[in-house]
C-alpha cells in the first residue's frame, strides 16, 4: 500500500509560528521549510565554534601532558 502525505501542524521551534505542510508519515519536524536551512547553519557554526575551542585548549598542553599512543608499560 503507498503511502500518501498528509498535512501536519506544528510549531517551529527557530520561529514560533504555527506552521502546516503537506509531509509523509514519519517525526513531526522541528523546523519549518523557511528556518530550516538557517537553523541548520546556525547549529553548525555553534558546533564548529566549540571545536576550535577544543582544538586550542589541547594544542596548549606540553608534549608530556598529552596522551601516549599505544598499550601501558608494564612496572
Amino acid at each position: 500500500m503507498p503511502r500518501a502525505s498528509r498535512p501536519i501542524t506544528f510549531t517551529c521551534s527557530w520561529c514560533y509560528k504555527d506552521v502546516t505542510e503537506e509531509r509523509m508519515p514519519g517525526p513531526t519536524p522541528a523546523y519549518c521549510l523557511v528556518c530550516r536551512d538557517e537553523a541548520r547553519r546556525s547549529t553548525e557554526a555553534g558546533r564548529a565554534k566549540r571545536y576550535r575551542e577544543r582544538q586550542a585548549e589541547q594544542d596548549t598542553r606540553n608534549w608530556w601532558d598529552k596522551p601516549r599512543p599505544g598499550r601501558p608499560r608494564k612496572g
